[in-house]
């Protein structure tokens, strides 16, 4: 993967825990790698008896993704630690799921999705903001600042009001 599809500042352990279980299980559910039994035991680790649901939810976003999105969005191979400014948007919906900031949520799977997303979509990112909410998984809110030779570089974005992103 060329390396300009990657963001040059921002990894994924900085972002906290909650976009790491949330961009593991996006792009391995994405990839048709749900049943694997190392994604099952860390979701069960992080998730408890609430997993099955957590993982049902994110392949349901995954999904709907699919057959609504007007888009083509940019992942990396699960367990990468670099981004792409789609999972910078994705871990920034979650974001907003967990604070239920609904509007921003919104706006940034409109983004996503390259069009208006219906209430039943919102309404899974909102269920999967509050499995992560409840398993404390959160996502850290720091701000980053654009470096590199990248589409961001030289602009201060807001991690959960990412609009250089839009």
């Amino acid at each position: 993967m060329p390396a300009s599809r990657f963001l040059s500042n921002v990894f994924l352990p900085e972002l906290g825990m909650g976009a790491g279980y949330f961009l593991l299980g996006f792009r391995a559910l994405a990839r048709g790698a749900g049943g694997c039994c190392t994604l099952r035991r860390t979701f069960r680790d992080g998730f408890g008896s609430t997993s099955g649901a957590v993982m049902s939810a994110i392949a349901e976003l995954v999904s709907a993704l699919g057959w609504e999105g007007r888009r083509k969005v940019t992942l990396s191979v699960p367990g990468s630690a670099r981004l792409t400014p789609d999972e910078l948007t994705l871990v920034c919906t979650l974001a907003n799921a967990i604070k239920g900031d609904v509007s921003m949520m919104s706006s940034h799977m409109e983004w996503l999705f390259g069009r208006p997303v219906s209430n039943e979509t919102v309404e899974i990112m909102s269920k999967i903001g509050l499995y992560f909410r409840q398993a404390d998984l959160l996502v850290c809110e720091s701000e980053i600042t654009g470096a590199g030779s990248n589409a961001f570089a030289g602009q201060s974005i807001r991690l959960v009001h990412s609009a250089a992103l839009h």
